[in-house]
């Protein structure tokens, strides 16, 4: 079965800085399977659109329970379903053109975003 085509997405505020910038956009590719650290993008139930960062996962009744946080906010999203999920932030466009987003920055800030959550229960 063929990949879905990537799909652009507006990034509005400030919740992901230093890393996305308020009228950024993103480019966001389905994937089958998630990993902490990555840059995902969901719709919550009202339908609004998020670009957070996934801190982890775990079952739940009827699926998947996601868990998500902007790394310059101090709290955690209430958990997604799975089904909301749109996809993996692969890229980034803003001023100074289009770069890439993963690798080793993406394990780093998860932990720094993990670490601050911890820290603050």
């Amino acid at each position: 079965m063929p990949r879905p085509p990537d799909l652009y997405v507006p990034v509005r505020g400030t919740s992901m800085l230093p890393v996305l910038n308020d009228g950024d956009e993103v480019r966001v590719r389905a994937a089958r399977i998630y990993w902490p650290g990555q840059v995902l993008v969901y719709a919550d139930p009202h339908g609004q659109v998020w670009v957070h960062r996934l801190l982890g996962f775990k079952p739940a009744p009827g699926g998947w329970r996601f868990y998500f946080k902007g790394d310059n906010v101090p709290k955690m999203d209430p958990p997604v379903e799975g089904g909301r999920i749109v996809g993996r932030v692969v890229a980034r466009r803003g001023g100074d053109g289009e770069r890439p987003l993963g690798g080793m920055d993406n394990f780093l800030r998860w932990m720094r975003s993990l670490g601050r959550v911890l820290r603050d229960r």
